[in-house]
């Protein structure tokens, strides 16, 4: 990777969201929280989502930190063990990897130091996340 690259570290309960993200409760990480709050999740939506698909998160070059369960849907399992969490049935993962693609980019997952120094050196983005807490 270029040094010039834009680097975040991201967790989504956490104040650095503000970054990429607007919400009234730090804890709508995923469709499910804002489904759990009554809310309409086309109107409002969740953290992840909004860092894989909206302008300011979809274009940072570098995003690592925090776990993947909600960027998984419920029923799949990451490679860490971490169990998805979200009720859409979207692999946020998968899109933001599919969205790169698209875009003629290269783009890699990675979920721990070695899948990150094994990161092709023509990568543009690379999305890392660790076990989530609550797996």
């Amino acid at each position: 990777m270029q040094k010039e690259k834009n680097v975040f570290r991201i967790r989504c309960y956490n104040s650095r969201l503000s970054a990429y993200a607007y919400t009234a409760d730090r804890g709508w990480q995923s469709d499910t929280n804002i489904i759990d709050a009554g809310l309409d999740v086309t109107k409002c939506r969740d953290i992840a989502h909004q860092l894989v698909k909206w302008d300011t998160g979809k274009n940072f070059n570098v995003i690592l930190g925090g776990g993947s369960r909600v960027f998984l849907p419920t029923g799949t399992t990451d490679a860490l063990g971490s169990k998805g969490q979200r009720s859409d049935g979207v692999n946020l993962i998968e899109e933001w990897l599919n969205d790169r693609k698209a875009e003629g980019k290269g783009a890699e997952y990675v979920w721990n130091r070695t899948a990150l120094l094994n990161a092709a050196d023509n990568t543009d983005y690379i999305l890392g996340k660790e076990k989530s807490e609550e797996s």
